[in-house]
């Protein structure tokens, strides 16, 4: 006869078995996606695309503070030479 303790213990077993299987696989799962993201990029991919963003924003923003002080110089321009 089988005793019904072993049976016990391998279900108990194959549970603890599935549980850390089931724990690696969801830990696995997360670190893809924190390092991949929702898009699949790599984590090296997306950094550079968002520097290139940040470069295009900045040359965009240098533009209008460039013409901004070109229309500055100019209305002090006109108002200088009314004064002198």
């Amino acid at each position: 006869m089988a005793d019904p303790r072993t049976s016990t213990d391998s279900i108990y077993n194959f549970v603890i078995i599935g549980l850390l299987v089931i724990v690696f696989i969801t830990s696995w799962l997360r670190d893809k996606r924190k390092w991949f993201g929702k898009t699949g990029k790599p984590l090296g991919e997306m950094v550079e695309e968002s520097l290139e963003q940040m470069k295009r924003k900045n040359d965009l923003l240098q533009k209008i503070l460039e013409d901004q002080s070109r229309r500055i110089e100019l209305l002090e321009g006109r108002k200088g030479g009314g004064k002198e």
